[in-house]
């Protein structure tokens, strides 16, 4: 590729992909323009005329907003044309979440309601002419036409007689938004018809615009390949006039209405990035950003998830005929060989579901009869407890017996001994398939079933245990055979018995042995580990809220008493107890993805097209914990069920036994031993543990299908990511990274580049923050292949940095910062180099003054020089961020060079532009990659190669400094911290190991130099922002100070006792910054153990000072600028141990004093004399960083001080 658009081309324009088409090429730059061009150069001459693929004159009265492109998948181009500033808006910032990663493209192609609808304004009919652009007249546009009919390359079009013009393209219809299109789409008189589409290739047009359909279809016609624009050695493009029917393109258009969903990767689909353990979470997640309706993949099963009440009764109830299909669950198919009545659908279901419910009605279900049966049950369980003598036993298998009994007494007519073994062997083989199918393992032979029959595990057990369950309900059926009074049925099994021999001559019965057996399964599990599980449940709510269960007994003794046996007549009489047995079953959530549905034929909801086949999951976590619904969603909250004179009252968003025609058969027999079994348990026990309410979690075991308790969770877990690895190698088709089962959790990374795809690159520690809340305080990440553990939280923060400082002290080799000091200095050292440079360092610069009376002096004499260069601007506004770093830098400089320098000083200003600019480098997704891949950023052109050239310059100073210093050095009187590391130096001249050499004492004066001017000064800035943003604090402040220094003396540390306002809005300034979020990176110097995980020797580790400074445990209002949280009640200054934006432990700040003494003096010295302001008022000022990445860098503004 000789003439192709070489890579110097794509960097100095942005371009980000291209493709060799038909002897051209097709570059998209980074701004969106759409480059198509016969070599580099003929590229580099359309690039710098800036006149590709651009509008012509348009009409009058209308605007061109943007012109902007947009790269699909297969080589797809989408151009768009807009002249509405809110449809440029909204495509941009869904271009922007493709080109972050946040988004898909196939996504973006399904967004139905963001379609881009643009005419080709050169094929209107006259009726639509330029001269009557709000013509109501028709407008019957061909669908896609030819863009540009007159030949030649895109270099001859643009020039005419030497002078460049815009090439011809796509005119846009008059003025009209997005909406219109959608509003008229099937409407002959809409203005905008098509949307039109660039595509490489013609055999790829065919299966590209399907999704189009949204606005007016095309009428029919039949092309074989779309129409070329050709001319010699010009450009070719080919258009598409029509869309041909094939089965590519129906495939794309039936998917193009499918619900948005988040980006899904081949073969896995979206389950590497959900979380195993408790996938509702992650739907819920993904529900804030794709909305109540949602598309996901799981492995290349797709499926729609419904998330919220209104969406769930939408489709359940109101479209309940649409939405009553059962999905095919492959662990429940294998169990009961796709018989029965749970997962069956069509008429054997219509006919099974209309014949249980009817016989179990006749056999008592929700009546008088099983009433007398759970009372007479519910003895059993209450004498079986008592034989405990009051101590300790697990209540989980007699609550199985006793519940499972009321369903033998239907299904087949006789209760079970507690002592029975074959009967607690069933019981036991229910309880470990539903806890099995709530497990990761579980969730993966759903998705995989053909893989993990293949491999060992548990699921093998299981269904050999199944298998005894069949033997014993084919025992069961036998006998009943033998027995059997077609006159008088007994039981269940007698009517379907029955039945059966009453269709035997219908070759189309569904009444056979397979269907019995099946559903004699399905009504013993699931009538056995729901209702136990939430009786189990609501005992461990008792025993941690001990005042509930006191007054579930004071109002059951009052009703019932204690010897009578409670019905369901008492219930209208137990209002709290029957408010608490709701909100159990509300708080337990124990089915929250609900049984999946299954789209039996293609469905229209909201909108939306659910494609046959389709897996559906009606979420009822979101249901049941929905906001809108519940005062308290995630606290277990009795007064949810009563109204306000204690009287229960529903809510509709109570759906525990989900809605519809699916809802659960055996409800009001569930409802009736919920009540009868824990009212009665409450007259007879008081129950209590031997840890106390405190060792009570309520949070559920498992997450998956059912929150339940887990089932050989370790080795469950690990065998899961080994299936999930083998699936990722056979999408990557590379070895994957040696895993480390004793690693932190966290998400799935991808080969090279680890999780960076999926973080916010402008904000990266916000991404972290989302994370922490699926995988916990202490987790795993990969940024590229540099595994990291991230410690959020104070507690988890606090106890690796003091409690365990020196496993935690290792300073992370930052490459930009290694790079940018050659490796040596205090910053990035560790070992015997770290300890002696910290140790030199501090004792030095205490020795001059460092927190102490001296240094106070210095800093307000600077105050005093930089009050003085204020005032020359006379009021006027002012950019303080130079002057401010002038002030603080020159307080450095004292300690370090001895001398301070004057504003006018060009070297001076030029050191401070540099370390302002390494700050901001160092923050940008740029300067993060250095760090991340430095061995390939420095071999491609970029602005780091100029922040490398710009530290040589700080260091020609530095060393022009030192040799300044040697020549004047006197030994007994050192001078300043240069002074004292060269006495020091001759002292160890002799020491071929000495850490006391040049290349450290520069590094370090550099660590000094940047560290202690661009963090203080930035803080001074941001804090000046806060006080122009809220000017009754900067009053109070004015106030406080006026009191107790007055506007003439100069402030110092001793006043800080008597400014706790001052002081407390110095403290959150700090806090509200959050300067580094990051913290400066840690390092595993060794193998560390920490919280039962071991971190593996050169980890980088990042403690995360945002998620201190901003802990909702920590601080009554985090994300609000707040002085309160350093002032007690009489508004005394109080302490918070959570304020570390210093960091903490051993490798806190070493300049922390000195910080902390300049921020009170230098804003006091402001705040006396001036009054600060701006030109927009307090609501230009926006808090938000203007960059945040390794540090949160304020925004700058221009400022006004007027003295006071």
């Amino acid at each position: 590729m000789n003439t192709g658009v070489h890579r110097g081309f794509l960097r100095k324009y942005g371009g980000f992909m291209f493709k060799q088409w038909k002897e051209k090429y097709v570059v998209l730059t980074a701004e969106g323009s759409l480059l198509v061009c016969r070599d580099s150069d003929d590229c580099e001459t359309i690039a710098e005329g800036r006149d590709i693929l651009d509008l012509p004159k348009l009409p009058a009265g209308a605007r061109r907003d943007c012109c902007f492109a947009l790269i699909l998948p297969q080589n797809k181009f989408l151009l768009l044309l807009s002249d509405n500033p809110d449809d440029c808006n909204l495509w941009l910032n869904l271009i922007r979440k493709v080109r972050e990663g946040v988004m898909s493209p196939m996504t973006l192609q399904r967004q139905r309601s963001i379609t881009p609808c643009i005419t080709d304004r050169d094929s209107l009919p006259d009726s639509c002419s330029d001269k009557d652009p709000g013509s109501p007249k028709l407008c019957d546009t061909p669908p896609l036409s030819r863009l540009g009919d007159r030949g030649g390359s895109l270099r001859e079009q643009s020039q005419v007689n030497g002078v460049r013009r815009p090439l011809r393209s796509v005119s846009v219809a008059p003025p009209h938004r997005v909406s219109d299109c959608l509003r008229h789409g099937n409407s002959s008189d809409a203005r905008a018809v098509r949307a039109v589409c660039l595509l490489m290739g013609g055999a790829a047009a065919s299966s590209a615009l399907g999704y189009l359909n949204s606005c007016a279809p095309p009428p029919p016609l039949t092309i074989n390949r779309p129409p070329e624009i050709s001319s010699g050695s010009g450009a070719s493009l080919s258009f598409l006039r029509g869309v041909p029917s094939t089965p590519a393109a129906r495939t794309v258009k039936s998917n193009s209405k499918l619900p948005p969903g988040p980006f899904a990767l081949p073969v896995v689909g979206n389950l590497p990035f959900m979380d195993r353990n408790a996938p509702y979470k992650s739907f819920m997640e993904y529900s804030k950003t794709y909305g109540p309706v949602m598309t996901v993949y799981l492995g290349w099963q797709r499926a729609v998830v419904l998330v919220g009440y209104d969406a769930v009764k939408e489709a359940l109830v109101d479209q309940g005929e649409d939405f009553i299909g059962r999905a095919p669950l492959n662990l429940f198919k294998k169990a009961t060989r796709g018989y029965g009545l749970a997962i069956s659908n069509g008429e054997r279901w219509t006919q099974l579901r209309r014949f249980t419910l009817t016989t179990l009605r006749d056999f008592g279900m929700g009546r008088k009869a099983v009433e007398v049966w759970i009372q007479e049950e519910s003895k059993h369980m209450i004498a079986r407890i008592n034989t405990f003598n009051g101590k300790l036993f697990d209540p989980t298998f007699i609550f199985s017996h006793t519940v499972s009994n009321v369903i033998c007494c239907l299904v087949f007519g006789e209760r079970f001994h507690y002592e029975n073994k074959q009967f607690l062997q069933l019981v036991k083989t229910f309880n470990d398939f539903i806890t099995l199918s709530s497990t990761p393992f579980g969730q993966l032979y759903n998705i995989v079933p053909w893989v993990m029959d293949h491999l060992p595990g548990p699921h093998h057990t299981v269904f050999a245990s199944v298998e005894e369950v069949r033997a014993f309900c084919k025992e069961k059926i036998d006998e009943h055979l033998k027995t059997l009074d077609p006159n008088s049925p007994r039981d269940y099994i007698d009517c379907f018995l029955i039945r059966m021999n009453q269709e035997k001559e219908n070759p189309n019965t569904e009444f056979h042995f397979e269907n019995m057996w099946s559903t004699v399964l399905n009504l013993f599990a699931a009538g056995t580990e729901t209702t136990s599980s939430t009786i189990r449940y609501a005992l461990s709510v008792l025993i941690k809220y001990p005042n509930i269960q006191n007054r579930m007994q004071e109002e059951i003794d009052n009703v019932i008493g204690r010897e009578r046996c409670p019905s369901m007549e008492d219930r209208k009489s137990l209002p709290f107890t029957d408010a608490v047995i709701h909100e159990v079953q509300r708080f337990i959530d124990l089915v929250p993805l609900s049984v999946p549905r299954c789209a039996i034929k293609d469905i229209t909801f909201r909108g939306y097209t659910i494609p046959k086949g389709t897996l559906i999951f009606s979420v009822l976590h979101s249901v049941l914990k929905g906001e809108q619904h519940w005062a308290t969603p995630f606290a277990f909250n009795p007064e949810h069920f009563l109204d306000r004179n204690g009287n229960f009252k529903k809510n509709p968003a109570f759906m525990p036994f989900a809605t519809g025609k699916r809802s659960c058969v055996g409800e009001s027999l569930a409802r009736m031993e919920l009540f009868l079994f824990i009212v009665s348990l409450l007259q007879h026990f008081t129950f209590s543990c031997s840890g106390g309410p405190d060792s009570i979690k309520l949070t559920p075991e498992t997450g998956g299908f059912a929150n339940c308790r887990a089932l050989r969770r370790k080795a469950m877990d690990l065998y899961t990511t080994v299936i999930l690895g083998a699936l990722v190698l056979v999408l990557f088709w590379i070895c994957s990274v040696k895993s480390n089962s004793k690693l932190p959790p966290g998400p799935l990374a991808l080969p090279i580049v680890g999780n960076l795809p999926f973080m916010d690159k402008h904000a990266p520690h916000k991404s972290i923050m989302q994370y922490s809340r699926t995988y916990g305080p202490v987790m795993t990440m990969y940024l590229g292949w540099q595994r990291v553990v991230v410690l959020v939280g104070y507690d988890a923060v606090k106890e690796a940095l003091v409690d365990q400082g020196e496993d935690f002290y290792g300073r992370a080799p930052i490459h930009f910062l290694y790079r940018a000091t050659r490796g040596y200095g205090v910053g990035i050292s560790n070992g015997e180099r770290w300890r002696q440079l910290r140790r030199f360092t501090l004792t030095t610069l205490r020795d001059f003054g460092m927190g102490r009376k001296p240094m106070e002096a210095w800093i307000q004499e600077e105050s005093k020089h930089m009050i003085a260069r204020i005032n020359t601007f006379n009021g006027k506004p002012f950019d303080p961020t130079f002057i401010l770093s002038q002030a603080v830098s020159n307080v450095i400089c004292c300690l370090v060079f001895g001398e301070r320098f004057l504003c006018e000083d060009k070297q001076f200003l030029r050191l401070l532009q540099i370390l302002n600019s390494f700050g901001k480098f160092n923050s940008s997704p740029y300067g993060q990659l250095y760090s991340i891949f430095p061995w390939l950023m420095d071999r491609l052109p970029g602005p780091h190669h100029t922040m490398f050239a710009n530290i040589d310059e700080v260091r020609a100073f530095n060393k022009k400094k030192i040799e300044e210093h040697m020549k004047t050095l006197d030994p007994n009187s050192p001078r300043d911290y240069i002074d004292c590391f060269l006495i020091r130096m001759n002292q160890e001249k002799e020491n071929p190991n000495t850490e006391f050499h040049f290349e450290n004492m520069w590094s370090t004066v550099l660590n000094l130099f940047a560290a202690g001017t661009e963090t203080t000064s930035s803080t001074i800035r941001y804090a000046l922002s806060v006080l122009i943003k809220y000017p009754n604090i900067q009053k109070r402040i004015q106030e406080e100070t006026d009191t107790v220094i007055g506007q003439e003396r100069s402030p110092n540390m001793e006043d800080r006792k008597s400014l706790p306002f001052t002081d407390a809005v110095i403290h959150e300034v700090q806090r509200c910054l959050d300067l580094v979020p990051f913290n400066l990176p840690h390092y595993a110097l060794k193998d560390i153990t920490f919280r039962g995980y071991t971190i593996p020797k050169g980890t980088f580790i990042f403690p995360m000072l945002h998620s201190v400074l901003k802990e909702k445990k920590q601080w009554a209002t985090p994300f609000t600028f707040n002085p309160e949280h350093f002032l007690d009640q009489n508004g005394n200054f109080k302490k918070n141990p959570a304020f570390m934006p210093f960091s903490a432990g051993k490798r806190s700040c070493v300049g922390e004093s000195l910080a902390r003494m300049e921020l009170l003096i230098f804003i006091v010295s402001l705040l006396q004399r001036f009054t600060f302001s701006c030109s927009g008022g307090p609501d230009k000022i926006n808090l938000s960083p203007e960059t945040s990445g390794f540090g949160n860098l304020p925004r700058r503004y221009e400022i006004i001080a007027t003295p006071r």
